[in-house]
C-alpha cells in the first residue's frame, strides 16, 4: 500500500546558464529561516521558500505551520 505518490521526473530546459537560473530563482524565493511570530513559521513574505545553489535547488510553497508544503527539488545536468 502506497501512502504517497512516487515523485514524477520532470526535465526543464532553459537558454540561460545554470548560474543565471540559480541567481534568478534565488531572488524569487525567501530562505528557510524560522520566525516565531509568523503565520507560516518562516521569515519573509515571498510565496516560496527554499535554497538554491549553482547545481541544486529545493523549493517549498509557503503555507501554515500545521500542513506539509509541496516540495520541488532537483539538480542541474552537466
Amino acid at each position: 500500500m502506497n501512502l504517497f505518490a512516487r515523485p514524477a521526473p520532470l526535465v526543464l530546459y532553459s537558454n540561460l546558464s545554470a548560474d543565471e537560473c540559480a541567481r534568478r530563482t534565488g531572488q524569487a524565493i525567501d530562505p528557510e529561516k524560522v520566525a516565531l511570530l509568523s503565520f507560516s513559521g518562516y521569515r519573509g513574505s515571498k510565496t516560496f521558500l527554499g535554497e538554491v545553489t549553482a547545481s541544486q535547488f529545493r523549493i517549498l510553497k509557503r503555507g501554515h505551520r500545521n500542513t506539509f508544503p509541496p516540495v520541488l527539488s532537483g539538480h542541474s545536468c552537466p
